[in-house]
């Protein structure tokens, strides 16, 4: 039986729903902070391969599982426990009609399943910030197991090393969307994977639907975090500049480093007194700063700018 090892893990929080990853010079999936979820597949075919166009495009690509062939053009599925159920074409839900992709649990006496839908090779653009969203559908979310919900990507076309994207944490017996950032990885082919598990004999089960899978571009705006004095303390996001997308709320908060205390943040925030608070990126020049006291000799900070 093949099986799933999970190494690591990691659950990416983005201002749309999940995590801004930061920027490296060369964009790779071994340096992008994501968690591996290796896997042991020998002897797997290689994908047809489907390439996002460069630049700005919203989406670059999309999958609705329409189709009655399934898995649709370019993706495989891996029926990883060896039998029972396996990913395929569901009518009975969908968000868009008339059909998505699902993987039951069976009933309380079926085994263990372990199912993985793998998408085409994919690039992502070269330019923008991008993202990779789908809208899922759980029944009898309660019956949920622990991590049995994934998107797994990788770059590796044998399949040996894969990282967790994401992980369901709040299933829902609604149509709800995840928009997942992919900030940092431009200009790399990936597979994206949607990961399947329940538990097996006399263990209740769910469903898991997916539906509109996207990967996509848009527009963003650069925010830059600094401090002052140098080596005064610590910022999240942290130091240095990333990519957000426009008209986001991003979370911002300052530590002092030792010898220092807390002063203001100097910009458009929501409120420049609290070590903790927000920036709106809506087109405005959101310049923030952390003021440090140290020995009781104030030392003003530099800017935080955009």
């Amino acid at each position: 039986m093949k099986k799933l090892k999970i190494m690591l893990l990691v659950v990416l929080a983005l201002g749309l729903c999940s995590a801004i990853l930061a920027a490296d010079a060369k964009a790779s999936l071994a340096s992008s902070g994501l968690k591996p979820y290796k896997t042991g597949f020998k002897g797997l075919p290689q994908f047809p391969q489907i390439s996002g166009a460069a630049g700005y495009r919203d989406p670059v690509y999309s999958e609705n599982f329409n189709s009655t062939t399934f898995p649709p053009t370019g993706w495989v599925r891996y029926d990883l426990d060896g039998g029972g159920n396996q990913w395929s074409r569901a009518t009975n839900q969908s968000h868009s009609s008339p059909s998505s992709a699902s993987h039951a649990g069976g009933t309380i006496i079926a085994t263990a399943q372990q199912g993985l839908l793998v998408s085409p090779l994919l690039t992502i653009p070269e330019t923008g910030l991008a993202g990779f969203s789908f809208w899922k559908y759980t029944t009898s979310p309660n019956n949920m197991l622990a991590g049995g919900h994934l998107v797994l990507i990788t770059d590796d076309p044998t399949h040996n090393d894969w990282y967790i994207l994401w992980e369901e944490t709040s299933p829902s017996a609604s149509w709800t969307q995840t928009q997942v950032s992919l900030a940092g990885l431009n200009g790399i082919g990936v597979y994206f994977g949607f990961l399947y598990e329940c538990g097996g004999f006399f263990t209740s089960k769910d469903t898991w639907f997916i539906d509109d899978v996207e990967l996509f571009t848009m527009p963003s705006y650069e925010l830059s975090m600094d401090v002052s004095p140098e080596d005064s303390g610590t910022t999240f996001p942290i130091l240095g500049t990333l990519d957000v997308p426009q008209n986001s709320t991003v979370n911002v908060a300052a530590s002092p480093g030792f010898g220092y205390t807390w002063s203001h943040w100097d910009g458009d925030v929501a409120n420049g007194s609290l070590a903790r608070t927000s920036v709106l990126m809506n087109g405005e020049e959101p310049h923030g700063k952390l003021r440090a006291l140290q020995h009781g000799q104030p030392l003003c900070a530099g800017p935080i700018r955009r």
